[in-house]
């Protein structure tokens, strides 16, 4: 492909406009040949002032197959590393799901809500805790694990966000999200601090000098 005349002075224009490295050759130049091979997901190729020859042409040959080598290598990696999480997954869920069918009583869901969090964990996502909240008739029951360990079993109200997740459930809804930041994420924690069990746990986190923000 050759780009000249009018179409050169439009794409110098482009690079201008785009922030990209400034390079004095483009201001000289007449025109600019392309050059690419195809590598099946994409191509291989180079810009030039002037034409190539055949010879150089054949040579750019030549580094498109040692290109084709080294991406089926990467594929062949990208694969097997899927593979490989999705074995850890897999595991993971194992684990948590055997816990829960040894369950006795309610009371063990303390234990699965830690089991779960620490298997989210070592899976990469860094959790602030993870909770099983189970609707009741005007209120919810809530089991909270975190890093640190389990929380007694507490009793959520009807109202704020939980009102939020309740309504969301009672749609049918398999997933709610609520972001919190700034100063929304501190109006948030202040609410939670005057739910008991909850509260407490959060006031002597606070106390003790923690945080209830993630440091990113």
């Amino acid at each position: 492909m050759v780009v000249k005349g009018k179409a050169l002075a439009e794409f110098l224009t482009f690079r201008k406009k785009s922030g990209q490295v400034y390079d004095k050759r483009l201001l000289k130049a007449k025109e600019i040949n392309y050059y690419f091979f195809s590598v099946g997901v994409g191509n291989i190729g180079i810009s030039n002032f002037g034409k190539i020859d055949n010879s150089q042409l054949q040579l750019l040959k030549r580094f498109r197959n040692v290109f084709n080598l080294s991406y089926q290598r990467y594929t062949d990696i990208a694969k097997a590393e899927a593979q490989a999480r999705e074995a850890e997954i897999e595991l993971a869920l194992e684990r948590v799901r055997a816990r829960t069918m040894a369950m006795q009583n309610s009371d063990e869901l303390a234990e699965a809500s830690f089991l779960l969090d620490q298997q989210v964990r070592a899976l990469g996502i860094q959790t602030r805790g993870c909770a099983f909240n189970i609707y009741g008739e005007n209120e919810s029951t809530e089991w909270f694990s975190s890093e640190s360990g389990t929380l007694p079993v507490y009793k959520t109200p009807r109202e704020n966000v939980f009102l939020k997740y309740f309504k969301a459930g009672q749609k049918g809804e398999s997933l709610i999200i609520e972001e919190f930041a700034g100063k929304g994420c501190a109006v948030h924690y202040d609410y939670l601090c005057t739910i008991p069990i909850m509260g407490e746990a959060l006031r002597k986190l606070k106390e003790s000098g923690g945080s209830f923000l993630h440091d990113k």
